[in-house]
């Protein structure tokens, strides 16, 4: 609250509202500049950053007593704040039935999604090893490359807690911050408070947002900084603005952490940030618009400046391996592509629980298809060997919106209806469009009276009420600024269609762009209809966002349960087998036939009633192999491990889950050092090579290991499901 102590004119809920979401952004700031900084020192452990907070605590402190006097002041506001009945039971209900189940799954279940057991959480267990987040040798490039700002999150809470129960946490901070600004967005559209509850209502029906509340990827912290950027760019916008340089260093600080947390946000805030360019160009001076494009640039770098060195300097590329980078990217960037693109994505999103429905959908869009001369799994715009297909999930990974784009496609059809293409806001008073639509009241003859409202309801829609918020060159706009705020979410979504491939996780993806559209959906929606009809559309929101949690937790319990292969084995132990039993998955069976010990049963046993079998609940039939490579390394005695993976996208990349091996040797508390010993040539100039490393063991995924027998005297493999276990006898000369 510090950051807005002298703002007096706004109501208590925008002030407390806005302290807030600065002092989110500014708690990112911190951890960002704490991780780097004791990476530089390659002292990242959890003494150090405890005292880094402790030394933050006591600055803040000390600014709280500097500001004592606004205390008095800001209590007295919290007083005379009038709430909403409404409001305050909807958020209690809100809180009560969606919020707190989700905080709860954040806490009770471990990750378990395909990209944290192989890049998010191996990356974390690295720079916990190497007590920097310097690069380090590896095969898997995504856990260099990738854009890490999350993790130094997760980072922070695993130093802390010296286990994962943290980590789903981050996501969690992520829906309630963007939550908060979009209603900080609607606040900025004059919607009244219950149009701001809409809002919210609306963003918290996303099923993707309720799917990914409760896990390790990064989509709604990348929600957050979007709906930052866009706050932050349109509050500059305003003739009067008394905190202009404290708003243009937080778009700075947005775009930065933005752009450290995920590639793709560049393609939804690149349109927003053309308006605001230009906005600026036309409101301020040209020295005051130097000025700030200038501070934003600089706040950018600073931010994103340590990432692109680390990858220039291993190679030779700002965002790392090109050949990463190029995997989801059209090639190439045509208009047809775009198109192709624009339809599969509308119809895959568009999905139920309706097969019927689905069939017809695909159906739709392959006539389009055909129709045009198109390929409708083109692999220049479609991700590797994926084909395009019509399905409804309900996990984290994979979630259709048809809810979403329903009230959004629904919200445009309105908006461009009751606004008419060819109004100019030239016809609408400062005075007419500085009253809410509510408070009007049509005045001469109950004709005239109707035939004025309705005019006022078609001024209101096109110019969105908003005469403050645009520059004065842009008041007579011809769309206002819910206008421009919606031609630049169709941009961002052109732009992700015309320069990403068509994948199966779209969804996911484009989470950050349908929480930025939840505001102009209430928008819509709240003019000029009634609270009746605003308090049907939150009942609505509620039940869409229950029933997605519902049907989320459902899925994760359907899915392959490794307690099912324990009892499994178990009974085919007591009629006499040794061998793995024949219920198992054949692929499994062939890639891993090694007997089970009476030892290796008790272990599987215990680890059955252990939060750690939860990593495998969407890869089940790789837990066994698992559980006896964990155990043959106990018992072995082995502490220095090295690791062998196939590049991604190889021909025979099973993608081997890396994270379980670091937590289940970590279970007893005995310390080992797990290296990457196969990788590629350049990456033995990463700051955390060790070329005096020689690993007792290798854990290999290695299809052909005749790399590794160049370098090292390997012993018999031991088959552990997927990987294989090899003792190293020592050096080759």
């Amino acid at each position: 609250m510090l950051v807005y102590a002298n703002r007096r004119e706004e109501s208590p809920s925008v002030y407390c509202r806005k302290s807030l979401a600065a002092a989110m952004l500014l708690f990112c700031v911190q951890s960002f500049v704490f991780t780097e900084l004791l990476s530089l020192l390659c002292q990242l452990r959890a003494m150090p950053l405890a005292l880094c907070y402790l030394f933050d605590t006591a600055v803040l402190l000390g600014l709280i007593l500097r500001k004592r006097r606004e205390l008095p002041a800001l209590v007295r506001m919290g007083r005379e704040t009038v709430f909403d009945r409404f409001v305050v039971i909807g958020l209690l209900l809100v809180t009560v039935v969606i919020l707190l189940p989700m905080l709860c799954s954040v806490f009770l279940y471990p990750p378990g999604t395909w990209d944290a057991m192989t890049y998010h959480l191996p990356r974390v267990e690295h720079w916990m090893q190497n007590a920097n987040v310097a690069h380090y040798p590896t095969m898997v490039t995504r856990q260099l490359f990738v854009q890490p700002f999350p993790e130094y999150l997760i980072l922070q809470f695993f130093l802390f807690s010296d286990n994962d129960s943290w980590a789903n946490f981050v996501q969690w901070l992520g829906l309630a911050g963007s939550l908060l600004f979009v209603s900080l967005l609607a606040q900025l559209f004059r919607l009244n408070p219950r149009g701001q509850f809409l809002a919210v209502m609306f963003a918290l029906s996303t099923p993707m947002a309720v799917c990914q509340a409760t896990g390790t990827q990064v989509d709604l912290v990348t929600s957050f900084f979007l709906l930052a950027i866009c706050y932050y760019g349109i509050l500059l916008i305003r003739p009067i603005d008394d905190d202009r340089l404290k708003h243009c260093v937080l778009l700075g600080v947005s775009l930065g952490l933005g752009a450290l947390t995920k590639a793709s946000l560049a393609l939804f805030a690149l349109p927003f940030c053309l308006w605001f360019a230009v906005a600026y160009f036309r409101c301020f001076s040209r020295r005051q618009w130097l000025k700030y494009a200038a501070l934003v640039v600089a706040v950018f770098l600073v931010f994103n400046g340590p990432y692109f060195y680390r990858n220039v300097s291993l190679c030779g590329h700002a965002f790392g391996d090109p050949d990463l980078q190029n995997l989801l990217r059209n090639e190439p960037i045509t208009v047809s592509h775009t198109l192709s693109n624009i339809v599969r994505t509308t119809a895959s999103q568009m999905a139920v629980p309706d097969e019927s429905v689905n069939r017809t959908l695909y159906d739709g869009a392959y006539a389009i298809h055909r129709a045009a001369d198109w390929d409708v799994n083109d692999r220049g715009a479609t991700f590797g060997e994926t084909e395009f297909s019509v399905l409804f999930l309900c996990c984290e990974t994979w979630v259709s919106a048809f809810s979403t784009l329903a009230f959004f496609g629904l919200g445009v059809v309105i908006f461009a209806c009751r606004a008419g293409w060819r109004f100019s806001a030239k016809h609408a008073t400062p005075r007419q469009i500085a009253i809410p639509l509510e408070n009007r009241r049509p005045t001469g003859s109950p004709h005239k009276g109707k035939k004025t409202r309705r005019n006022q309801q078609r001024e209101i829609a096109q110019t969105s009420v908003q005469n403050a918020v645009l520059p004065p060159r842009y008041a007579n706009a011809p769309f206002g600024l819910t206008g421009l705020y919606l031609l630049c979410l169709f941009g961002g979504f052109v732009m992700y269609c015309a320069v990403l491939k068509w994948n199966p996780w779209t969804g996911r993806l484009l989470l950050p762009w349908y929480m930025a559209g939840a505001p102009f959906v209430a928008f819509v929606f709240s003019t000029p209809a009634n609270d009746r009809v605003k308090s049907l559309l939150c009942w609505c929101c509620l039940g869409i966002a229950l029933s997605i949690l519902v049907m989320n937790s459902a899925y994760e319990q359907l899915q392959f349960q490794p307690g099912e292969v324990w009892r499994a084995e178990t009974e085919a132990r007591q009629q006499g087998g040794d061998e793995f039993p024949v219920s198992l998955p054949d692929d499994y069976r062939e890639l891993a036939p090694v007997a089970i010990s009476d030892k290796h049963a008790a272990g599987w046993k215990d680890f059955n009633r252990d939060r750690h079998f939860y990593y495998f609940r969407a890869r089940g039939d790789v837990m066994l192999g698992y559980i006896v490579l964990a155990d043959a390394l106990k018992r072995g005695g082995y502490h220095d491990i090295g690791l062998a993976f196939e590049p991604m996208n190889s021909p025979h990349d099973r993608d081997p889950w890396e994270y379980p091996i670091f937590r289940l040797l970590k279970k007893d508390g005995v310390p080992h050092r797990i290296e990457h010993v196969h990788f590629p040539e350049y990456m033995k100039n990463a700051p955390n090579f060790d070329p005096d490393f020689t690993p007792q063991v290798i854990v290999s995924g290695l299809h052909d290991v005749t790399p590794l027998e160049r370098v090292y005297e390997l012993g018999e493999p031991v088959p552990c499901g997927l990987l294989k276990l090899y003792p190293v006898r020592g050096l080759r000369n």
